[in-house]
């Protein structure tokens, strides 16, 4: 299964990869004679900083919101934990 899901990363990344290119007109030609328009440049280092950081945030946020670990809960689980090994 990690196998699977390493590629399955691997591919989504290269998909992006070359949808940010093809937004930004960013094509062999251009990078060889170094043409690439500033806003290009622009658009690629926000493509490749600033949303993953706000997507990062954003998980981070939604999980520590969403799955919350107290006191209570790990005394909770390790109470669970015990019980299933001593059956």
């Amino acid at each position: 299964m990690q196998t699977f899901v390493v590629k399955l990363a691997s591919g989504v990344a290269a998909l992006i990869a070359a949808i940010c290119l093809g937004v930004f007109k960013i094509s062999k030609d251009t990078a060889q004679a170094a043409q690439i328009p500033e806003s290009s440049i622009v658009g690629l280092r926000m493509t490749m900083t600033v949303i993953p950081v706000a997507g990062l945030l954003a998980a981070v946020f939604y999980f520590h919101k969403k799955y919350s670990l107290t006191e209570e809960k790990v005394e909770e689980i390790a109470e669970k934990i015990k019980a299933m090994r001593n059956q």
